[in-house]
């Protein structure tokens, strides 16, 4: 029996095509002798892409025009204008066929391994970017390898810790015993807010009263923390810390991003490689290494980054992820970013970025320190009297227009309020909503009321149940 050749496409200088392989042949097949096609299409390996399909006898069968990929990937769309969603994710590269790549970086983890000087830190550090260009998100950065790749990021991050010593070690365990006991804060916080959600929701995350902002903890070289008998190690508490962040951290909005150019064992526990969803390999030297960073098959189900060409394609990598589509491994182009090189001369593109994230936080009454936020010494707000306003002497309104009104008013109060919000600061005053036409509605003679007797309560007991 022949194959079946399914209808083909052609992309950015490049053909994808389909193919059912005939009975007793699995697409697998194919993908293990992807030197010898490369040699009988006239490409090179890394022009080359067989993998398994949506199902194990179909193909899919990338195939780049020759040199196609010796170029650089298109410029980053961010550099010099614009702003991020991380809940959107973030503008990371472009695949080998030419198709923009949107990186997730909410509620997911993410680990990079690649041999050195292949771009892990580069494109590590591009994620960072993004997410710096969101004014509600925290950043920290634990720096192992003791080199200014970034430094720039110094005004933006609440914590940059740099070098390899035992002060650095020791700090970073101190940031990821931190992360757990704000995780544990998080669930409360969370639990009291939206009782029974399994993750944070953005209107909820963008508030700065809650702390339930998006925080993300990058470190770079992690082998160093581990590679510590006493501080990593297996049953040291920096794997204990990052195991139980790995587990559960991501639902409360704490995301690990991690990069190593030594994923055995010793050096990165089996317990926690297992544990992170997002898994990206750069260029490696053996089958062993690229399944111990991309996860057992890849290397047999094509996802090969021992095929992409060392110093060539650097900052192209195997992605343990289709990206909406029905493959497992996706290869990405990943946009750069360069950092300030005296001995190359190469130019600083990250403070720009990194100025313009500033300005943007300031805009939006933002810090890079959202425990400041959270701590203001402002008085806190009389929702009674707040919500008294925004009804505008008008006998009842509806939930919503409250909930805007009250936004448009304070937002730094009522950003991001939901229904809930409304309903439970109203029965701390013994208010229920009301219905009126099939609508919630808020009525002003209700308020009115319940302000009256607050403040002939305040009155009797020297105003001390004042405010909420």
């Amino acid at each position: 029996p022949r194959s079946t050749l399914f209808p083909y496409t052609t992309l950015f200088r490049s053909t994808a095509v389909q193919v059912r392989m005939p009975l007793g042949t699995k697409a697998s097949d194919v993908v293990g002798r992807t030197e010898l096609l490369a040699a009988n299409l006239g490409r090179l390996d890394v022009e080359t892409w067989p993998a398994v399909g949506p199902q194990a006898n179909i193909l899919d069968l990338w195939i780049a025009d020759q040199g196609a990929l010796d170029g650089p990937a298109p410029p980053w769309p961010l550099l010099h204008h614009g702003t991020v969603d991380v809940y959107q994710g973030i503008p990371w590269g472009v695949t080998i066929r030419g198709e923009p790549i949107t990186a997730p970086l909410i509620g997911t983890n993410w680990l990079f391994g690649a041999l050195a000087g292949q771009g892990k830190t580069a494109t590590l550090r591009l994620l960072a970017l993004g997410a710096a260009l969101d004014p509600t998100t925290e950043i920290r950065i634990v720096n192992f390898k003791p080199s200014g790749d970034w430094n720039a990021f110094t005004p933006r991050a609440k914590v940059l810790l740099v070098g390899m010593g035992p002060d650095v070690i020791t700090g970073c365990a101190d940031q990821l015993d931190t992360l757990v006991t704000d995780m544990q804060r998080r669930a409360e916080t969370l639990e009291h807010h939206a009782p029974g959600a399994n993750k944070v929701p953005q209107h909820l995350a963008r508030r700065k009263d809650l702390g339930l902002h998006p925080l993300f903890l990058f470190i770079d070289e992690v082998h160093i923390l581990f590679g510590d008998d006493q501080v990593g190690g297996k049953t040291g508490r920096a794997s204990l810390a990052m195991k139980t962040l790995l587990n559960m951290a991501r639902a409360f909005n704490i995301h690990l991003l991690i990069a190593t150019q030594r994923p055995e064992d010793r050096t990165l526990p089996t317990e926690i490689r297992d544990r992170i969803g997002m898994r990206v390999c750069l260029h490696v030297g053996n089958e062993a290494t690229n399944d111990l960073i991309l996860g057992k098959p890849a290397f047999a189900d094509g996802g090969r980054a021992t095929d992409l060409r060392y110093n060539i394609d650097r900052g192209t990598c195997v992605v343990n992820s289709g990206f909406g589509t029905n493959t497992k491994y996706t290869v990405v182009r990943t946009h750069y970013i360069s950092a300030h090189d005296p001995e190359t001369n190469t130019p600083d593109q990250i403070t720009p970025i990194i100025t313009r994230a500033l300005h943007h936080m300031t805009k939006h009454g933002r810090t890079v320190n959202p425990e400041l936020e959270n701590t203001t010494d402002s008085p806190p707000s009389d929702h009674l009297a707040d919500i008294n306003e925004v009804l505008r002497g008008e006998p009842r309104v509806r939930t919503q227009v409250v909930l805007t009104r009250l936004a448009e008013l304070n937002p730094t109060a009522y950003e991001g309020w939901s229904f809930s919000d409304l309903k439970t600061a109203l029965a701390h005053h013994g208010i229920a909503i009301s219905k009126s036409h099939g609508h919630s509605v808020i009525r002003t003679h209700d308020i009115t009321q319940a302000i009256t007797q607050r403040d002939n309560r305040d009155s009797q007991h020297g105003g001390e149940d004042a405010g909420n």
